[in-house]
């Protein structure tokens, strides 16, 4: 690689393989086009100084034999190796060979004379004449043109006010008004030289001039070649737009449309996003054209590959991802991990298998004799960054397992379960990329196992929970929420735990809760639980277990079946709101936890209010020695313990908290329908037993309407209810 500033690569075994030039010893590399016409018809080099010599050409004087030319060539040889030798950094040396002789600027020179050289050289390369009726005048001219255009440009000279670096991109511009052929002339003139090398070494052996002459070429080609890989690199580093900024077939101009159509894999459409304009990827493709023509291809592929790899190197760091080593990663807490690097890597991990960055060396190579470059140096760059995210993935997969990273292990199995495809599907048969992409499915396969792990992990989370308190006032319990909601986030990724217990489990096997019957009708119910939905219903028959051992530490029985309730009613509707639990539960397993709902709210009635009824019942209130009359000493009771006990109850039971509101609603409605129409029923019955006046205030603390809104006053956790009914209106 001649580009400085970049470390070698390591060697690519069968591919990239160089060779030297046997004449000159000079490694050859591949590169873009340009041409000779337009240099000497369109480009009026000149000015004045120093500058000047790299532009002129040594005129032809009357008389001069064979020997003065001989001479002249080998001065100008000498001048061309010292340039050589020292990198051009010698201008002085080479400026004092070249002015022994009398100069001409291309502007000095007539449009027939030029035309009369690029004829001789045209028919020279077509006909392949003898070495006696070789134009060895026209065709020194014309190496010398070509060799100092490649040196101005290399030298960053100016031509016509504009930089000569990166002039191939900067001549496309529409407002430059330049022809194609304009654009690209220099590229169509290195061929052309190439082509005369070729020509010139098929001549017989021995000939000095044709040596000198075959060693000028060389020299011109591998300065053309240092200059058109620095071009490639310029336009590479800047010219490169974001992706997502261009889309579909723009990156690839209408000539070469047919040979390359870029193909999206995940949907299969024609457009995807590309790397580069148009114009630069044309640029590109016939830099490329040229350098593999003259046999420059490793240090075409070398430019590309040091270049892009740089160049996304970038980008994945622009997004936040960056390399890391293993202990590097062992040591970052997971916190920031989950955020700053995990959710990163998911992101650039799809980065190598991305259609645009593969369509972009098809396109760069589609014209060029070696299209099978572009497959090698996509392999090259993807097993490159491959490399890097195995490793982060490899150093994730080791950190110790705990519940909370279960959703980042996860993400991350999901890109390289859904991105492999995408890769191994266009390149089956790229056993290099192949070897890398098995090492990260294995890195996948232990991030999925390190995944079921931590899911079956949550059983001994729900079995090691214990608690000696009670959850105050009857609410849902810590765990209750933990687990319900972990559990819905964790069944976002039903497709992707169902494969990975299927993978792993061996015989489905029905958790004890599971009996096949249907609640409701008693009949058996065919088994279709997969083993993911058969571990989901045993962590929720473990929770239920649990929450059932936890209630029983309340000394209330009431508040014990408050407590069942809310969790129930919590988990089902956690269950309603998530499309996949409910999927993987079923109905049966619904229907009989709403039947449990139903059963608690029974036994609470019962366990709280059937003492209540009870004092609004005529049991031994009726006097047998008179008709239709009362025992009042057992009616002014009833009407005491009445008042005493939903007093009681509402101090208490106003303090409980019932968070549903719906089952709030529920619990009062179901109250009010029971209490409210025995007590309106009562009071007309036997209020007039009472004597009015004092009687009845004393033992009549209620009306009906009165009641009904102390009953909805339960169950909201209010502090007010802690004080006695009877304290408040007093």
């Amino acid at each position: 690689m001649m580009e400085k500033g970049h470390p070698p690569l390591p060697e690519k075994s069968g591919s990239f393989s160089g060779r030297d030039d046997k004449n000159n010893n000079k490694p050859f590399h591949p590169i873009r086009n340009l041409s000779v016409n337009y240099i000497m018809s369109h480009m009026p080099f000149g000015g004045s100084g120093g500058d000047d010599r790299h532009l002129s050409i040594v005129e032809e004087e009357p008389g001069r034999d064979d020997e003065d030319d001989e001479k002249d060539e080998e001065g100008d040889e000498n001048s061309r190796s010292a340039k050589n030798s020292h990198h051009h950094k010698d201008d002085n040396s080479d400026a004092n060979q070249l002015d022994a002789h009398r100069r001409y600027n291309i502007e000095d020179i007539s449009d027939d004379e030029l035309a009369k050289i690029s004829d001789e050289v045209d028919v020279f390369l077509q006909r392949g004449e003898a070495g006696d009726s070789v134009p060895f005048p026209a065709i020194e001219k014309f190496i010398r043109l070509v060799g100092n255009e490649v040196v101005t440009r290399t030298e960053g000279k100016e031509i016509n006010g504009v930089g000569a670096s990166s002039l191939i991109f900067r001549g496309t511009s529409k407002d430059k008004g330049e022809s194609e052929d304009g654009e690209f002339s220099v590229l169509q003139d290195i061929d052309k030289i190439v082509k005369i090398s070729t020509a010139l070494k098929g001549l017989p052996s021995g000939q000095q001039r044709v040596n000198e002459m075959i060693d000028r070429t060389g020299n011109v080609i591998y300065d053309a070649m240092m200059f058109l890989e620095e071009e490639l690199r310029i336009l590479l580093e800047d010219q490169n737009p974001k992706a997502e900024q261009l889309e579909g077939d723009d990156c690839i101009s209408s000539e070469h449309q047919s040979e390359v159509k870029p193909v999206d894999t995940e949907t299969g459409n024609d457009k995807t996003p590309c790397v580069y304009p148009p114009e630069i990827v044309d640029a590109l493709r016939r830099i490329a054209k040229t350098m593999i023509f003259a046999e420059y291809e490793t240090e075409c592929c070398q430019t590309l590959l040091t270049t892009r790899l740089s160049l996304i190197e970038t980008e994945l760091a622009a997004l936040g991802f960056e390399k890391t080593s293993i202990d590097d990663v062992q040591r970052i807490n997971w916190d920031i991990l989950e955020v700053d690097f995990i959710s990163k890597w998911c992101i650039a991990f799809k980065k190598p298998f991305s259609g645009p960055e593969r369509d972009l060396y098809a396109a760069i190579f589609s014209s060029s004799s070696k299209p099978e470059l572009a497959r090698e140096l996509f392999t090259d760059i993807a097993c490159t960054i491959l490399a890097q995210l195995h490793t982060f993935a490899e150093a994730v997969a080791l950190t110790k397992r705990s519940a909370e990273k279960l959703f980042k292990l996860l993400d991350m199995y999901d890109t390289m379960r859904d991105y492999f495809p995408k890769l191994t599907d266009v390149e089956k048969k790229n056993e290099r990329l192949l070897d890398v992409t098995s090492e990260l499915v294995d890195v996948r396969s232990r991030i999925g196992e390190a995944a079921v792990r931590i899911f079956l992990g949550l059983q001994n989370s729900i079995k090691s929970e214990v608690v000696k308190s009670a959850v105050p006032n009857g609410s849902v319990h810590p765990i209750t929420r933990y687990i319900m909601n972990y559990l819905k986030l964790a069944c976002e990724y039903k497709t992707t735990l169902t494969e990975l217990f299927d993978e792993i489990s061996g015989p489905v096997q029905p958790p004890p809760s599971t009996d096949n019957t249907d609640p409701s009708s008693g009949e058996p119910q065919p088994f279709q639980l997969s083993p993911f939905a058969v571990e989901l219903t045993t962590l929720m028959d473990l929770l239920d277990e649990n929450l059932d051992s936890k209630s029983k530490l309340y000394k209330d029985l009431s508040l014990t079946y408050i407590f069942l309730m809310n969790n129930g009613r919590y988990i089902i509707q956690k269950v309603r709101d998530s499309p996949e639990i409910k999927e993987l539960l079923g109905d049966a397993w619904r229907r009989k936890r709403s039947s449990d709902l139903r059963h608690y709210h029974k036994a609470y009635q019962r366990e709280t209010w059937s003492k209540v009824l009870n004092c609004l019942r005529d049991d031994g209130l009726m006097n047998p020695s008179r008709t239709g009359g009362v025992i009042k000493p057992v009616l002014k009771d009833k009407f005491k313990n009445f008042n005493a006990m939903f007093d009681e109850i509402h101090k208490t039971q106003s303090t409980w908290i019932v968070s549903d509101e719906q089952l709030q609603s529920e619990l009062r409605v179901s109250i009010s329908a029971v209490i409210v129409p025995a007590y309106r029923s009562f009071l007309a019955r036997f209020s007039q037993y009472l004597d009015a006046g004092r009687q009845t205030e004393k033992y009549i603390k209620f009306g009906p309407e009165e009641l009904e809104n102390y009953i909805d006053e339960l169950f909201d956790g209010s502090s007010t209810g802690s004080v006695s009914i009877v304290k408040r209106r007093g």
